[in-house]
């Protein structure tokens, strides 16, 4: 068999009380309420928290949008 790859040992997953994650909850939310189609809803979003998180890695960012989508209701 093969050897399956090591884990990744970066954090990717913001934690549940962390403001990124607050702030694109909130961000997301806004962007589904306003409509169009999801890539300009998700470079909204991108483009906001860049402009609120600058310091922040953007895989960061881009994971925090991804989290905050799939808590939508």
């Amino acid at each position: 068999g093969s050897v399956p790859p090591a884990p990744c040992s970066r954090a990717h997953l913001p934690s549940v009380d962390s403001p990124l994650l607050t702030r694109a909850t909130v961000i997301v939310a806004q962007q589904e309420a306003e409509g169009g189609n999801g890539e300009l809803k998700r470079h909204r979003a991108y483009a906001q928290l860049i402009k609120d998180f600058p310091s922040l890695p953007r895989r960061q960012l881009a994971v925090a949008i991804e989290v905050a989508h799939e808590a939508l209701p």
